[in-house]
């Protein structure tokens, strides 16, 4: 794609806003490369914070998601995955308010932190678990010995009864 071929582009657009018609973006940019088209509408989604993933952007430029996108894979894939930090890059000078992109990038922190957070306590309860089957293991084991010693001590020791005091009644 060449300089020559934006500017027929460009002057196609101002003929169809002078003609009083809406003009056809699609249209006009029919005869770009599907990878610059795929660049066009996914920073414009992305600058007017609206979704960006594939289907948004073939939708928005006019493209097949199936031979065009086969063939172009990895670079339109390359380009939905950045195209919101390129128009936030482009339009943060300008902006005044967060975009959508920052609230997104803000919201996959967060859901990383949570994801890792669950993984600490799955593998705490795991731990948590491992340790309570070893305490009761080791009391079912340790049961008899402390029932052997409690009956040692009982034959051992004497158990001492209480008896009536003495009968206080004076004899005389």
């Amino acid at each position: 794609m060449d300089d020559k071929t934006i500017a027929l582009m460009l002057q196609s657009l101002a003929l169809d806003s002078e003609a009083a018609t809406q003009p056809d973006v699609v249209d006009a940019l029919r005869h770009m490369p599907v990878y610059f088209r795929a660049l066009l509408a996914a920073v414009a989604l992305a600058a007017a914070d609206r979704p960006v993933n594939s289907v948004t952007v073939a939708t928005s430029a006019g493209y097949s998601r199936g031979t065009a996108y086969r063939n172009n894979k990895p670079l339109i894939d390359l380009i939905v995955e950045h195209a919101g930090q390129l128009a936030d890059g482009l339009l943060q000078r300008t902006r005044d308010h967060r975009s959508i992109l920052e609230l997104s990038a803000r919201i996959k922190e967060r859901d990383e932190a949570l994801t890792r957070c669950r993984d600490r306590l799955k593998q705490a309860e795991r731990d948590r678990d491992i340790a309570i089957g070893y305490a009761r293991d080791l009391h079912q084991q340790l049961i008899p010995e402390y029932n052997a010693i409690v009956s040692e001590k009982d034959r051992k020791v004497r158990h001492l009864r209480s008896t009536a005091p003495p009968d206080e009644t004076p004899t005389d």
